[in-house]
């Protein structure tokens, strides 16, 4: 059910989604795109592709650490069970990152995933893993 609020000086859309895909822009020229999430082996595959930077450039590289920068770009919350972390990971190139985190399959119902900028939120999504 598609609901809007407010935070900073922008206006973010809170949506509900199927386990499809999701993309949201950041102002900086991010581009955060959820892939669908899937559940094997017991456990649910959350993963993004960003783009719209050049990540290795910088010394250190941006892609060094960039896991603890989208750390900062995008919450996820679980909704029925909390989130518990079965692994991940990363990688990339110069124009492109990839991230992913698997948990356990809990009695998830949703997660819910906050995509934030320099503080305030962009867009809201709760992805539903009920059928």
């Amino acid at each position: 059910m598609p609901m809007s609020g407010r935070a900073g000086p922008d206006t973010f859309r809170v949506v509900t989604t199927r386990a499809g895909q999701f993309r949201v822009e950041m102002p900086d020229g991010l581009v955060i795109e959820r892939l669908p999430v899937g559940l094997a082996h017991g456990e649910w595959r959350v993963a993004f592709v960003v783009s719209g930077a050049d990540f290795l450039s910088g010394e250190p590289p941006r892609a060094v650490g960039f896991r603890e920068e989208f750390r900062e770009r995008v919450a996820l919350d679980g909704v029925g069970a909390p989130l518990v972390s079965r692994g991940g990971g990363g990688g990339g190139s110069d124009d492109e990152q990839e991230v992913r985190f698997n948990y356990l399959d809990n009695g998830l119902t949703g997660v819910r995933v906050t995509y934030i900028y320099e503080g305030d939120v962009r867009s809201s999504e709760v992805v539903d893993l009920s059928d």
